[in-house]
């Protein structure tokens, strides 16, 4: 467990520094601007700076000094001002290097459901900051933190592997409930941004792989639910006593009640 100045405060805690540390001056210049900053508001601090950038558009974009220089700055900044330091790490053999000379292991977003990484960083017994992939919703990241659910891959494909039946039940609960509570409330902002920030996002190498597999299938890209049939018990006057649940209605039959049943339109058109 880290230990934060000003926490007793209550205030928000500043994670912030360089993206990329990229020397000694400047590092200690950021750090030393921010602690007088956050001291004299009373706001617990954190100072980040990547110790290499891994992911960078361009082959040619500046991706540090070199690890361990940009290390054991990020540990001069903890000794010298006594806060504690965090950096990102990309792979699973990165973790304990980098536990070595910070406080706090980030996972960087697009990382953020990659088990092997989770797993290592976590080994550290260094405090673990996870971002949160914009293709996540909030509630799904509790996946990613428990690793209650996790992808897998195995002979070049990949599987998703449920380590927790009961985690995985109380949290889709929990998002079966909000989006009850949504619908029911019509809270058009809390739709839009889970629709947007979840329903619509997707992980593209892993919709690749879908694809490529369901093409082997030679199957029609068309899918349909059978849900089940619900009657009302009444009694004598009328009052609904029960609800009787059956499963026994297929596919084309439950399309065709459906249609019947609830269409706007006319059966015949005259």
């Amino acid at each position: 467990m880290i230990e934060l100045k000003n926490n007793p405060a209550g205030n928000f805690f500043l994670l912030a520094g360089p993206c990329v540390i990229e020397g000694e001056e400047m590092a200690m210049r950021i750090a030393e601007r921010v602690v007088k900053i956050t001291e004299a508001l009373q706001i617990p601090y954190v100072f980040k700076g990547s110790y290499r950038k891994a992911n960078r558009s361009r082959l040619d974009s500046f991706t540090g000094i070199g690890d361990e220089k940009a290390l054991k700055v990020l540990r001069k900044v903890h000794e010298t001002f006594g806060v504690p330091t965090v950096t990102d790490i990309h792979s699973a053999d990165e973790a304990a290097m980098a536990a070595e000379y910070v406080d706090v292991l980030q996972i960087p977003a697009f990382l953020c459901r990659q088990t092997d990484l989770l797993v290592a960083a976590a080994k550290t017994g260094k405090t673990i900051n996870i971002k949160k992939g914009q293709f996540l919703s909030p509630l799904a990241m509790q996946f990613a933190a428990d690793k209650v659910v996790e992808l897998v891959k195995k002979d070049g494909k990949t599987y998703v592997v449920i380590n927790d039946y009961a985690k995985v039940r109380e949290l889709f609960g929990e998002l079966l409930a909000e989006i009850q509570r949504i619908k029911s409330t019509g809270d058009y902002d809390a739709a839009r941004k889970l629709v947007e920030a979840y329903a619509v996002k997707v992980d593209p190498e892993l919709h690749a792989e879908v694809l490529e597999r369901y093409k082997k299938l030679n199957l029609a890209p068309y899918k349909g639910f059978v849900n089940p049939k619900y009657e009302a018990v009444t009694d004598a006057d009328g009052n609904i006593t029960d609800i009787t649940v059956t499963y026994d209605e297929g596919y084309a039959e439950q399309m065709l009640r459906y249609s019947k049943d609830y269409s706007v339109l006319p059966s015949v058109n005259n």
